[in-house]
């Protein structure tokens, strides 16, 4: 509905605005145009989603540790392997210790919040695709 509402808003401006003679063709034009109308209105319904200002505090390293253990759940294993690209010599000791040290750094009410991320989270491409599957 809300693409709908968009798509009509100042007598189809947007619509209006599709050029024929340009490289994309309509079908991709107007699935990149409900993409960025969708982003759009999760980020009204939403916000975008910004760091703890605790988080801005931590060094170089922990926030790459805040990012991949704590915002995208990876696991030990998993994070210590994408970790490796950033920090070669990185070893588990050292990853255990900046977890609990980002850990203790935490309030309940983030680690609430970082649940509830965790369980609203769908990827862009999920959307993508359901957006393009849903276009006939």
């Amino acid at each position: 509905m809300f693409v709908s509402e968009k798509l009509s808003t100042n007598n189809f401006h947007r619509l209006v605005s599709y050029k024929p003679e340009g490289a994309a063709s309509f079908r991709s034009w107007l699935n990149v145009m409900i993409a960025n109308l969708f982003i759009d209105w999760h980020r009204h319904r939403k916000g975008r989603p910004r760091s703890f200002k605790s988080a801005l505090k931590l060094s170089s390293f922990d926030q790459h540790v805040f990012k991949h253990r704590f915002q995208h759940r990876l696991s030990m294993d998993a994070c210590l392997e994408v970790l490796r690209g950033h920090f070669p010599d990185l070893n588990e000791l050292q990853l255990a210790g900046a977890v609990a040290r980002i850990h203790t750094s935490l309030t309940p009410a983030h680690m609430q919040i970082l649940n509830f991320q965790q369980m609203k989270t769908v990827s862009l491409d999920q959307r993508a695709r359901f957006l393009y599957q849903s276009i006939p």
